[in-house]
């Protein structure tokens, strides 16, 4: 559980919502190069929903979802198919392989 070098876009990493974790002060820009928001896509002062999310798309949920719908979108905030916290597929909520680490 020790910070990373490089958070999962590959810029120095920064809590969820877009402060330094070393200091815990907000950020000019979050880890997508925005203004920071938070989970929701909601700006962290103001708590308002912005029209674009971390990465420029209509903001979505932790689980790739609408806020407004709660619908799983297509694409989530990365580009990619949505995936779960846990790296599991939404749909299904099945694990991906890919996303979880050997256990044995």
């Amino acid at each position: 559980n020790e910070v990373r070098a490089k958070d999962r876009i590959g810029f120095t990493p920064v809590s969820s919502n877009g402060s330094s974790p070393e200091t815990d002060e907000v950020r000019t820009k979050d880890r997508i190069g925005f203004t920071p928001v938070s989970l929701n896509g909601s700006s962290p002062e103001t708590n308002e929903v912005r029209a674009k999310d971390r990465i420029g798309f209509t903001p979505v949920s932790s689980n790739g979802s609408s806020p407004e719908t709660d619908e799983v979108r297509t694409k989530d905030r990365i580009g990619f198919t949505p995936v779960s916290l846990n790296g599991s597929s939404p749909e299904n909520f099945k694990y991906d392989e890919r996303f979880v680490l050997e256990r044995e």
